[in-house]
């Protein structure tokens, strides 16, 4: 078998850049632009991308003047002569060496194969009437993590920030759990958040380092929302075994979570609406396969992709609640399971543009808040249609499994 070179002309859209390499999977990779340094720090990225999917792909960029069409029929015809098969993506690019393409192929028919993918639906598209382009009909995907790195950026596991879900061990009983504590909480939203917040307030002031044990003592000065220990939702908790051995003194209450997943459940306010969201996405098939290849909540974004310990800048970090990757294509979710405001809708808008530009999905994942606050929510819809985010809402009305649906509409 023959090698194959793939040419593609660099765009910002990073997506672009490197799809034509996942669908092909060549020999060689030759980026082509005017923007030097880009093209080097973007060359960079993709060979840490590859090789962790274990592809071989060599990969050069090569700097063209986009102002002389000469130059770039040059450097064009330089590609064929050195190469014994090349393939042209079209996906992305300056218009000029395109035009430039065009007069190579005129003059070269037999020597340039052309092709153009759509991402957002995954088809190939064969633009030369040659059906040997090396395509095997697999519609590749990527990681959440590799998909932040061929922007530039890192996912954080550590250091600064909080880690991400993929701490969490989504075994059957954890997937349990969350599908039954999400039903808990679409029951009366209001009170789950109440109940969250009062728990978190508890375990700040009376929990052990390291330790799934609370020891709140009654005197103290914390302020809860109400007496939460003697609540209904409380005593439901402790029934299905996730606050365990729980005893109540003249001086104090105790009791302990059931683990330490359960305990970021219970501890942290929002956070069973992103896991609700996650179990939804993990649970969608198609073709018997997951429709989303990978799904991460609570991720922390590195814009720069370097950590600095020094204190001499500050460093670009974002947390996005929830991150879903169909196929090449991100969704990026806010999920929201009480107040909000408009700064939200800005951040997600700009995370999204950073980290999927030209391709990523926005949506604003919302339970009882626009019942709650019909005129606010007004002015968040009208300024979420002004930024392409589509708004889910009243999703406490949903089961997993209906969530996991229209999720799934999203990208379709």
């Amino acid at each position: 078998m023959r090698n194959m070179t793939l040419v593609e002309f660099y765009d910002d859209k990073a997506l672009e850049n490197i799809s034509g390499t996942l669908y092909l999977k060549p020999d060689k990779v030759i980026y082509l632009g005017s923007r030097g340094n880009k093209l080097k720090r973007f060359t960079g990225y993709c060979r840490e991308v590859l090789k962790d999917l274990g592809l071989k792909t060599e990969v050069e960029y090569r700097t063209i003047n986009p102002n002389s069409l000469d130059f770039m029929i040059n450097v064009l015809s330089d590609i064929l002569r050195e190469n014994e098969v090349c393939e042209f993506n079209l996906t992305g690019g300056e218009e000029t060496v395109l035009v430039a393409l065009g007069i190579v192929y005129e003059r070269f028919p037999n020597r340039v194969q052309i092709h153009k993918i759509n991402l957002n639906t995954g088809m190939f598209l064969d633009m030369d009437g040659d059906n040997s382009h090396g395509w095997d009909g697999t519609v590749p995907g990527l990681s959440v993590e590799n998909l932040v790195r061929i922007y530039g950026g890192s996912v954080i596991h550590s250091g600064s920030a909080q880690p991400g879900s993929e701490d969490f061990v989504w075994d059957q009983k954890f997937c349990k759990a969350v599908r039954d504590m999400w039903n808990l909480c679409r029951g009366d939203c209001g009170r789950w958040n109440i109940q969250i917040a009062n728990l978190e307030l508890a375990q700040k002031y009376g929990g052990q380092e390291n330790s799934l044990q609370v020891n709140l003592r009654k005197n103290s000065e914390v302020r809860f929302d109400g007496d939460f220990i003697h609540q209904p939702l409380f005593g439901k908790l402790c029934e299905r075994g996730y606050i365990q051995n729980f005893t109540e003194t003249d001086t104090a209450y105790r009791y302990a979570f059931r683990d330490e997943q359960i305990k970021q459940c219970l501890t942290k306010a929002g956070m069973i609406l992103e896991l609700a969201v996650c179990l939804a996405a993990k649970s969608v098939k198609e073709d018997g396969k997951p429709f989303f290849q990978d799904v991460k909540s609570g991720v922390y974004l590195d814009w720069d992709s370097a950590l600095h310990d020094t204190g001499e800048r500050v460093e670009t970090v974002n947390e996005i609640d929830v991150i879903m990757m169909h196929n090449l294509i991100p969704v990026f979710a806010s999920c929201k399971n009480g107040n909000m405001s408009v700064d939200e809708l800005y951040k997600l808008k700009v995370v999204a543009e950073r980290f999927g530009l030209g391709y990523a999905r926005k949506i604003l994942v919302l339970t009882d808040y626009a019942g709650r606050h019909q005129q606010n929510f007004a002015y968040i819809r009208e300024r979420a249609e002004d930024m392409n985010i589509m708004i889910l809402r009243d999703v406490h009305q949903l089961s997993i499994q209906k969530l996991g649906m229209e999720l799934k509409k999203i990208c379709q």
